[in-house]
């Protein structure tokens, strides 16, 4: 796979996935859905943009900033938030910065989503709350809990 994108061998991979699946004689090729957490919400957010095969898409602990072209993914098993820089991976680069790294309140995270001020909220499906941090990562305090599920997803409603 010398001299091929990044993204060239996780596209194949899903794309002759989904080919496997709808090949099945029980397979509606009219109502596909993906869904995935953490890396898998990253593959999620690819496979839907990049086949038009798929008409519902559900990525968990993924987050995009279109406004800076920043894409936000939660890694529960490493209790970090890592930012990719999307200008930077179109050209191939796929350097993870971690934002914050946080063993409580990451350990089990879920939603992400960011507020016009750029306040960052994670789900956490261990504490059944929802955490505000600042845009730099640093723990601003809990936003909401007492939840009788876990927050998978959360929206921001700008008033």
């Amino acid at each position: 796979l010398c001299g091929t994108s990044g993204l060239a061998p996780f596209y194949l991979a899903m794309s002759k996935g989904l080919d496997l699946l709808l090949a099945l004689p029980n397979a509606d090729a009219k109502r596909v859905a993906v869904s995935g957490l953490s890396g898998g919400g990253w593959q999620t957010i690819m496979i839907s943009a990049l086949d038009t095969r798929v008409t519902l898409s559900n990525p968990v602990a993924v987050y995009f900033d279109p406004q800076h072209d920043v894409l936000y993914i939660g890694s529960p098993g490493n209790e970090r938030l890592y930012t990719y820089d999307v200008k930077q991976v179109k050209k191939g680069d796929f350097t993870a910065n971690v934002l914050m790294h946080d063993k409580e309140h990451l350990h089990s995270v879920s939603g992400i989503a960011l507020d016009p001020d750029g306040k960052i909220y994670t789900g956490n499906r261990k504490s059944l709350a929802i955490y505000r941090w600042s845009e730099k990562g640093s723990l601003l305090g809990t936003f909401a809990d007492g939840f009788a599920n876990a927050p998978e997803q959360i929206i921001v409603v700008n008033p």
